[in-house]
């Protein structure tokens, strides 16, 4: 059901139900994984830009964008079941949280079209303008615009599991030439792999609508999360819960986020150093096998590994080991693999202050000039090695020692809290799939339709207004997009400071001002503000 704002003629929210919901369940429960709970408690903004072929968008083509998109969600929501609901205690075990969704539940999709003029005399990019200037967060502005009331990115208190957050909810944003389709979900709900997962199956359903055609089903065992939860060995614990607490925030802090691009040929040449590095240092690392093949990832990680310590704001010893992490999707790395669209978070992060076994941990003065990018690199692939590695039991004793905590919900990491002057990296590549897809919302989308009026995914971002220190996000490839096969990685950095301050570390330094390419400022923090 739609209803038209009062105050906003040119905005509608709907609460979609989910398909046949009339015969589910009373309630359904699943529980949120182990490694759900590792996850920040926070909202992810994970923006979709689709471009119009046609400059001439009328309101019925809109109208058909709407209507396919309602139709895909409700079908999604009958299919991918644990993005209805909230997350709520689990009333037999008040530590554990669970997914709990209630016959009747429905979820919040709201429409606004900010290509109309709204009165006022404010005007809002064009999809032709954004691609220009790389898609970049903040030529959108105040980033409460484009969300769900709540729901933008943060520790805010609207997602701590004491108030019973509700799992997702979406917002479409028309804009001059195309619409920017900004997805809610709650990160203990799936990380980026998890989310890229049910938006592949979102686009194929939407395809479907448009063609009339049988909706695809999609596998039942990507919502079974058994493999990576092993029965608790500890009973209930009785001890009280935490209250909900979050420390206002600090309106003298200030951070920006830069945007940044590797040329492919440059990611080539890269990699051809580090490699060149390693076949120099093999009398002096000792290592073998598959932690030998490094990768374009392993390289850029290094890359940013040294610049961020070196050009830290933060003064950090020579003789300490600074705080380190990125992300590894486990799905294709478990034994046997899990499917692609696996859902929840299927991740997991080697950290520097409690490595897997036998890696030698860089201090500050090897990152910086005593190991060459090569043996940093290699570094890399080890920490993600000493993880997937199963037969050191490593990942199986970080869950058992997980499923001892208590009050399960203080396990999530709170990314301001981290050890300061250290550097988390994000691997975002796996939406590179997504890129250039038609979800079926033009006239000639359907398949084996060469012509017609076909809308494109051309981009994405995941919008944050919440900045801290160290963090870095590595977006997939355009190139494909473009027809530029130059086209490389993009990544975000995420920097505190000014933005002054930032450009004087960042950009144009030494050896990192001969890779990459300084696209402009993405993001402003704004919590204090």
């Amino acid at each position: 059901m739609g209803l038209m704002s009062s105050s906003k003629p040119s905005y509608q929210t709907y609460h979609l139900h989910p398909f046949n919901w009339e015969f589910d369940p009373d309630v359904e429960r699943r529980p949120v994984g182990l490694l759900d709970y590792f996850t920040p408690q926070t909202y992810n903004n994970y923006a979709l830009y689709f471009k119009f072929s046609s400059p001439l968008t009328t309101e019925d083509d809109k109208a058909r964008v709407v209507n396919i998109m309602k139709a895909g969600f409700a079908h999604l929501f009958s299919q991918v079941r644990h993005l209805v609901g909230r997350i709520e205690r689990n009333p037999d075990s008040p530590g554990e949280l669970q997914y709990v969704r209630r016959k009747g539940d429905t979820v919040r999709f709201d429409v606004q079209h900010l290509d109309l003029d709204d009165g006022a005399g404010k005007k809002y990019p064009s999809i032709d303008e954004l691609e220009e200037q790389h898609f970049r967060g903040v030529l959108l502005g105040d980033l409460k615009v484009w969300s769900i009331p709540g729901m933008t990115y943060g520790a805010h208190p609207p997602a701590h599991p004491n108030e019973m957050p509700t799992i997702s909810a979406y917002k479409l944003n028309f804009i001059s030439g195309g619409f920017i389709l900004n997805m809610h979900h709650h990160h203990f709900a799936s990380d980026v792999v998890g989310w890229v997962g049910y938006t592949k199956q979102l686009s194929i359903i939407c395809q479907a609508i448009s063609r009339s055609i049988p909706i695809p089903s999609f596998p039942v065992s990507c919502l079974d999360n058994s493999r990576l939860n092993p029965p608790s060995t500890t009973p209930p614990s009785n001890d009280p819960l935490p209250p909900l607490v979050y420390p206002p925030p600090d309106p003298a802090k200030k951070g920006v986020s830069l945007l940044f691009h590797l040329p492919a040929p440059k990611a080539t040449a890269l990699k051809t150093l580090a490699l060149q590095d390693l076949n120099k240092a093999k009398e002096e690392v000792q290592t073998g096998g598959e932690q030998w093949m490094i990768s374009t990832y392993d390289t850029l990680a290094a890359l940013l590994l040294r610049t961020l310590i070196r050009l830290s704001p933060i003064p950090l010893a020579g003789d300490t080991v600074p705080f380190y992490t990125h992300a590894i999707n486990l799905r294709p790395r478990l034994n046997p693999p899990l499917h692609p669209q696996h859902q929840f978070n299927c991740l997991a992060c080697p950290l520097s202050v409690s490595p897997p076994p036998n890696i030698s941990q860089p201090t500050v003065s090897d990152i910086v000039s005593g190991w060459s990018l090569g043996r940093l690199a290699l570094y890399i692939r080890q920490m993600t090695h000493g993880i997937v590695d199963l037969s050191n039991g490593f990942l199986d004793q970080m869950l058992q020692e997980m499923g001892k905590a208590g009050d399960k919900a203080g396990l999530s990491i709170r990314l301001d809290e981290l050890p300061k002057g250290g550097v988390y990296i994000t691997d975002h590549r796996d939406v590179g799939g997504l890129l250039g897809g038609c979800w079926g919302f033009g006239d000639g989308d359907g398949e084996g339709d060469k012509g017609g009026n076909k809308t494109k995914l051309v981009a994405y971002r995941h919008l944050v207004d919440s900045i801290d220190q160290g963090g870095v996000i590595v977006y997939p490839s355009r190139g494909k997009v473009k027809g530029n096969e130059d086209e490389g990685l993009e990544f975000v950095v995420f920097s505190g400071g000014t933005e002054e301050e930032a450009m004087g570390r960042l950009v144009g330094g030494e050896e990192w001002g001969d890779w990459v390419e300084f696209r402009g400022f993405d993001g402003v923090d704004l919590r204090g503000r």
